[in-house]
């Protein structure tokens, strides 16, 4: 899981997280960093 770091907000950056599988460098739920600590933990369940 990767935590936006931009400050600003913008188009291919919403703030929030990405959830990523470093075994195959894919990401799994939030591409923009638009996934919640929520969805990511819906996901994982």
């Amino acid at each position: 899981m990767k935590k936006s770091l931009d400050r600003t907000i913008h188009l291919d950056n919403i703030g929030e997280y990405m959830l990523v599988d470093t075994e195959r460098n894919f990401v799994v739920l939030g591409e923009r960093f638009n996934a919640s600590l929520e969805q990511i933990a819906e996901y994982l369940d």
